[in-house]
């Protein structure tokens, strides 16, 4: 009768098992840096981007506060201006040279 090998592999040795787990840690915890650097980044871009696009609608919010105010002044003055004579008969104009 012959004795067949069932090819086992050996198991590791406790000190073989721990280097291992070790090593494994080790990239678990640099894989989990590297990760939560990226979300780091990320989540600053985001606060960075919304910032700058909060400082862009307050810009352009005030300049179109400023052409608002710009055109109804204009406008204003158009109408006082539209009120007065531009002929140069100083009876009509009420005495104010518009020639000038």
């Amino acid at each position: 009768m012959q004795i067949k090998r069932f090819n086992w592999m050996r198991k590791p040795s406790a000190y073989e098992f721990a280097q291992s787990w070790k090593s494994q840690r080790a990239g678990m915890i640099a894989q989990f840096q590297a990760d939560a650097q990226a979300a780091s980044s990320a989540f600053a871009g985001a606060q960075n981007n919304m910032l700058t696009g909060l400082n862009n609608l307050a810009a352009q919010a005030a300049v179109d506060r400023t052409k608002s105010t710009l055109n109804s002044q204009i406008a204003t003055m158009q109408s006082n201006l539209a009120g007065l004579s531009t002929t140069p008969d100083s009876s009509s104009s009420g005495g104010v040279d518009v020639t000038a």
